[in-house]
């Protein structure tokens, strides 16, 4: 039903081109046999070739829509004591797990958001826009629940 459907797409009718009916049999509501010209024969596959080539670039891009939704990182500053560093987060994002330091956030652009720590316990809580949260050397995984966008700034202290 696949290349029906592409063959729609393409406004080519499914049984266009000629046909040669031959006989089975000369009784009465006899079944005829249709063979289709070379020339349709390959119209049909050039439209299956594309439709799976449409189908795979469907899929690639899915794909690329999955890799995008990782938490953009920007380091903006990195010394001795401190690593300064803004994090954008789309709605569904996650970030990494991994162990982070004593750090103090600015939140630019507030949202929900949900920690996942290694044990399997979860936490949800508010960032809201203009607060200022500082947190403990922790590990865990930061999600966006949120169905907005979430920014801010990190201040990781060494």
């Amino acid at each position: 039903m696949m290349s029906l459907a592409c063959v729609s797409i393409f406004g080519i009718e499914p049984h266009a081109g000629p046909q040669i009916a031959e006989v089975v049999s000369k009784k009465p509501g006899a079944r005829l046999l249709l063979r289709r010209s070379r020339k349709e024969k390959t119209m049909k596959r050039l439209i299956l070739v594309l439709c799976v080539a449409l189908l795979n670039v469907a899929g690639y891009s899915s794909a690329q829509q999955q890799v995008e939704r990782k938490t953009t990182v920007t380091k903006l500053l990195e010394n001795e004591r401190v690593s300064i560093v803004r994090m954008m987060s789309k709605a569904g994002d996650k970030g990494a797990m991994q162990k982070r330091p004593d750090r103090v956030l600015h939140i630019i652009q507030g949202a929900k958001v949900r920690f996942h720590y290694p044990d399997g316990k979860t936490e949800e809580t508010v960032w809201k826009t203009g607060d200022v949260v500082y947190l403990e050397s922790n590990n865990r995984q930061t999600e966006n629940i949120d169905t907005k966008d979430l920014d801010y700034i990190s201040v990781h202290l060494k």
